[in-house]
């Protein structure tokens, strides 16, 4: 059976100032409809690149996430890291 990485524990969550954090990243989490809108908005904007705003966000986000949970759990090989980040 393949070990679980994360569990809904993992996530660090202070009521308070409504700050979820995972791996030492802040989370924002909407509804559906939300997200989906501003999807939508900035890939359909003629001003900016919507889609490489997205890809970049989520590439230095996971990058920072993914580093952050290997070194917490001492993962040291990338085939050990691949599998936590899957």
């Amino acid at each position: 059976m393949a070990k679980k990485y994360f569990e809904f524990s993992d996530m660090k969550c202070v009521p308070t100032e409504g700050d979820r954090v995972l791996a030492g990243e802040h989370l924002v989490i909407h509804c559906h409809h939300y997200n989906s809108r501003l999807q939508r908005s900035l890939e359909n904007c003629s001003l900016v690149d919507g889609k490489a705003i997205f890809k970049e966000a989520a590439e230095r986000t996971f990058f920072r996430q993914i580093r952050a949970a290997a070194g917490e759990r001492k993962l040291e090989s990338p085939e050990e890291v691949l599998k936590m980040a899957a």
